[in-house]
C-alpha cells in the first residue's frame, strides 16, 4: 500500500506540469502577429538594448502607444530583448574579466 501511496504524487505532479506547459503555449498563440504588434515589438527590442548599454537608439513612436498591437508588441520586445541582452551583457563581463 506505501508504493501506490508514493505513485501517486509523481503522476499527480506530471499531470500538472503537462497542463502548465499546454497553458503556456495556449498563451502564446493568442500574440497577435499584426504589423503594428511587430514593428511595436521590433522597437521595444531596440529600446531594451540601448538600456542596457548597446550601441543603438532609443525607438517608442508615441502616438502609436495608443494601438493596442503596437504597445503590446512593444511592451513584450523589451522585456524579452532586455532579459537577454543584459544575460549577454553579464556573459561578456565574465569571459572579460
Amino acid at each position: 500500500m506505501k508504493n501506490t501511496n508514493v505513485l501517486r504524487l509523481p503522476v499527480f505532479a506530471s499531470g500538472a506540469l503537462a497542463m502548465a506547459v499546454l497553458a503556456g503555449c495556449a498563451q502564446q498563440q493568442a500574440v497577435p502577429q499584426t504589423a503594428g504588434y511587430r514593428a511595436g515589438y521590433a522597437d521595444g527590442c531596440q529600446s531594451a538594448r540601448y538600456e542596457v548599454g548597446q550601441p543603438t537608439t532609443f525607438l517608442q513612436d508615441r502616438a502609436r502607444m495608443a494601438e493596442a498591437d503596437y504597445s503590446l508588441g512593444w511592451k513584450q520586445g523589451h522585456d524579452v530583448c532586455y532579459f537577454d541582452a543584459v544575460r549577454d551583457q553579464q556573459r561578456r563581463d565574465r569571459s572579460q574579466g
